[in-house]
C-alpha cells in the first residue's frame, strides 16, 4: 500500500477540511498530518463508517484532563476510520489502531496501526489500556474534546485547547525513540502509572 497517493495533500486537507471551519486552521493542521505520516510510514486510514450515534453517557472518577493545540484536535480526528465521534483502540501491547468494528477488530481487515501519530492519542491509549482496561485493551471515541469508553461511556480524558501550544516540538521530541518498536518498554508503562498516580492524588487532594 502506498504511504499517500500523488495527491496525498489534497486527500488529506479534504479530510481535515470537513472537521473545522477554518480554512488557516485546516491546511495547518493537513501539513502537519501529512508531515507525520511520511515521517513514520504510514498511510491515511480510510473513512469507512458513521458513528453519530456514539455519544458519551457518563464521567470516570475521575476525570483526568491535558492540553492540547487545536491542530492535534484535528490530527486525532483525521486519523480515525468513523466520523461523528472518532472511533480508536489499544492493543494489551499498547499499540494504538483505528478500527470501525463493533467487537474483536483484528480479523475484520478493517484496522490500521496509528501508533506513535499523535502524543494525545497514544497517551489517551495508555490510560484507557493502564488504568481502565488492565492491560487488555479496547476500544474508546473521541468527541468534543472528551475521551470516552466503548464500554461503559464513561469520559475518562478531557482536553483544554489551547492554541499557544507547540505541538510540532512535542512530537519530534517523542520521535522516533518512543514508538519505533510499536510496543511500550516497561520504563514507559511505568511512568505512565505513576503519572496517573499523581493525577489521582492530587485530585483526592482538591
Amino acid at each position: 500500500m502506498s504511504l499517500l497517493s500523488e495527491d496525498g495533500s489534497d486527500e488529506v486537507l479534504d479530510r481535515v477540511s470537513r472537521l473545522t471551519d477554518d480554512p488557516k486552521l485546516a491546511r495547518a493542521a493537513a501539513n502537519e498530518l501529512e508531515r507525520r505520516l511520511k515521517r513514520m510510514g504510514l498511510p491515511l486510514p480510510p473513512r469507512t463508517r458513521s458513528r453519530r450515534d456514539k455519544w458519551p453517557t457518563g464521567r470516570a472518577i475521575p476525570v483526568l484532563r491535558r492540553e492540547a493545540h487545536p491542530v492535534e484536535m484535528l490530527v486525532v480526528r483525521a486519523l480515525s476510520r468513523t466520523w461523528g465521534a472518532a472511533q480508536f483502540g489499544s492493543s494489551p501491547d499498547g499499540s494504538v489502531f483505528t478500527a470501525d468494528t463493533d467487537g474483536w477488530s483484528l480479523p475484520s481487515g478493517r484496522r490500521d496501526n496509528i501508533t506513535g501519530l499523535s502524543n494525545l492519542l497514544d497517551e489517551a491509549a495508555e490510560i484507557l489500556n493502564e488504568w481502565r482496561r488492565n492491560d487488555k485493551g479496547g476500544r474508546f471515541y473521541e468527541r468534543d474534546g472528551a475521551f470516552f469508553d466503548a464500554e461503559d461511556g464513561a469520559i475518562f480524558l478531557e482536553i483544554d485547547i489551547r492554541d499557544n501550544l507547540d505541538f510540532r516540538d512535542d512530537w519530534d521530541q517523542s520521535h522516533p525513540t518512543r514508538w519505533v518498536n510499536r510496543i511500550r518498554s516497561s520504563t514507559a508503562r511505568s511512568s505512565l502509572m505513576e503519572s496517573l498516580r499523581r493525577r489521582l492524588a492530587d485530585w483526592i487532594s482538591a
